[in-house]
């Protein structure tokens, strides 16, 4: 997974992402929505990474909800049924990039 990470201009700055290949797109929208839980995103992730007795966890969000087994995510807009699959691993990395970026807004 290719993207970049880019702070928009205007009176209420964020943090975009843009990915190389557009089935990804969904990933930046969900960061977006939940920018605001993103700490609690990581804590997921993390203990699913770093714990191996624990395999399966869920994220639910404003509009998002996130399903983890293993190594693969899913995500789903929660308001028009949108989803794509994501590794975990590179997820885990985007969120933690996207959070540090937003937290310099």
């Amino acid at each position: 997974m290719k993207y970049k990470l880019k702070i928009s201009r205007g009176k209420r700055p964020v943090v975009e992402v843009e990915f190389e290949e557009e089935r990804y797109s969904l990933l930046g929208e969900m960061l977006l929505a939940e920018r605001g839980l993103l700490t609690e995103l990581i804590g997921v992730l993390d203990e699913v990474h770093k714990s191996k007795e624990t395999e399966v966890k869920t994220f639910s969000g404003n509009a998002f909800t996130v399903y983890i087994e293993g190594e693969n995510v899913k995500i789903t807009n929660d308001i028009n049924g949108e989803e794509t699959e994501a590794s975990a691993a590179e997820l885990r990395k985007l969120t933690k990039a996207y959070k540090k970026h937003y937290d310099k807004l």
